[in-house]
């Protein structure tokens, strides 16, 4: 069978796509981001105190997420927020049901508790509370509980 041009290109572009996604699912903070991103909406800083991770390498792992069309992004204020997108959705819940046993690991047991717990934060469903605010308050809480061994440095 004699393809045209045009046909050979919307193949390559597909297999492209493919690959794209492929490589997305293929390193464990995006999967750790992912799995996260089933709980809903999150943004960024939400993303970074969940998955204890900076935003800095957030920041390339949801680039890569976004260019393969895993993720959309929405801005509202200074947030952005990320979710799987309705096109991918149901394909990343297939793949991570074949792997089921990812219920049973420990970090995204975590990571999962983390997204609720930071959830609960929220305010009129939006997250006010950014990045240095809540570690402050997660600072603050473990000194009024005694705890002598954290070291304490106000956050500007």
């Amino acid at each position: 069978m004699d393809l045209t041009r045009s046909e050979h290109i919307g193949i390559y572009r597909y297999m492209q796509a493919a690959v794209t996604f492929a490589k997305a699912l293929a390193d464990p903070t995006r999967l750790r981001v992912i799995a996260a991103l089933r709980q809903g909406e999150l943004c960024v800083c939400e993303l970074c105190d969940a998955l204890e991770a900076t935003q800095s390498t957030l920041s390339t792992h949801l680039a890569l997420l976004r260019d393969a069309e895993i993720t959309r992004t929405r801005k509202q204020g200074k947030w952005i927020y990320y979710r799987l997108s309705d096109e991918a959705a149901p394909l990343i819940e297939t793949f991570l049901r074949h792997f089921a046993d990812a219920r049973h690991d420990k970090r995204m047991r975590r990571d999962t508790d983390r997204v609720r717990q930071r959830l609960k934060l929220r305010e009129n469903g939006c997250c006010n509370v950014g990045f240095k605010q809540h570690r402050l308050r997660q600072r603050l809480k473990l000194r009024e509980n005694g705890c002598c061994n954290v070291r304490f440095k106000q956050l500007d």
